[in-house]
């Protein structure tokens, strides 16, 4: 089993790492999601309006990738984290598989989140809203809604009587064909092309993350991680770098199992293995 927690790491080059091909690539998928919406507040805004559709959320900021964490603590990477004008924070994340773990999850990403937005000194009433939205490949639970919307509320009482503690959790199902917004919405998460995109954000979006006939096009995420291609860890050729360095290339997103197994010439079910116990 690697060490995970080596001290001290020197950068070396991973020379056999190629650039990224985006051209079949969707919004469904994560390293082309965060590809296309790093630091995109209008494409950010159009997710928060046609699935939270909460009036006065107004984006100022998109940032993909944030790290959170809290001592003695399982960290995270959020996918995309949304703030608003008033404080507010909304956490995006794109989910292909229908993982039966996704409402522990999503509880989990909001404590974390929200543990870091008051400030020391600072009253429980200055807290802002937050809320985690999951854009889910698949129905995440099998009824066939566009939307699963949950919130606190008193479970003994004969109403729905709401904690309103400024906290929602949030599944998009883009599996739902339904023919209104949300199945266009839906359609467009899944879409490989971008001229078959209907909302003209999106498909700006998505046309200009991929790589065009000529194939000189690259988004900046994909081009930041070729000509910045370098890892932590150390020399490669011994084993224990090697294993450091299929860590911090997975952690950092920068390549898929087959492609990190490749570069540093191991066999493909070592990478798996050590993909199997970051995730665990």
């Amino acid at each position: 089993m690697p060490d995970f927690n080596v001290a001290k790491r020197q950068k070396i080059r991973i020379k056999n790492y190629v650039k990224k091909d985006f051209s079949k690539a969707r919004l469904i998928d994560g390293e082309f999601f965060k590809a296309c919406f790093d630091g995109n507040v209008e494409a950010a805004q159009v997710l928060v309006d046609r699935i939270l559709a909460i009036p006065g959320l107004k984006v100022i900021s998109a940032t993909v990738e944030r790290h959170i964490s809290l001592l003695h603590s399982k960290n995270i990477i959020l996918d995309l984290l949304a703030e608003t004008e008033n404080g507010e924070r909304v956490d995006i994340e794109v989910q292909r598989t229908n993982g039966k773990h996704l409402p522990k999850r999503a509880r989990y990403y909001l404590s974390l989140m929200t543990a870091g937005m008051l400030k020391p000194k600072e009253k429980y009433h200055q807290l802002r809203d937050a809320y985690v939205l999951f854009i889910c490949e698949h129905d995440p639970f099998g009824k066939g809604r566009a939307i699963y919307s949950y919130a606190m509320r008193d479970t003994a009482a004969p109403e729905a009587d709401f904690l309103n503690d400024g906290s929602c959790i949030c599944f998009f199902n883009c599996a739902y064909k339904g023919d209104d917004a949300l199945g266009k919405l839906a359609s467009d998460m899944l879409s490989r092309e971008w001229r078959s995109i209907e909302d003209p954000v999106l498909q700006t979006l998505v046309k200009q993350g991929k790589i065009d006939l000529e194939g000189v096009t690259m988004s900046d995420f994909a081009e930041k991680h070729f000509n910045n291609g370098y890892i932590k860890g150390e020399y490669v050729g011994l084993e224990k770098g090697r294993e450091e360095a299929i860590i911090a290339l997975l952690r950092n997103g920068v390549g898929s199992p087959e492609e990190i197994a490749k570069a540093l010439n191991m066999p493909l079910e070592d990478v798996l293995k050590i993909q199997k116990a970051i995730k665990d």
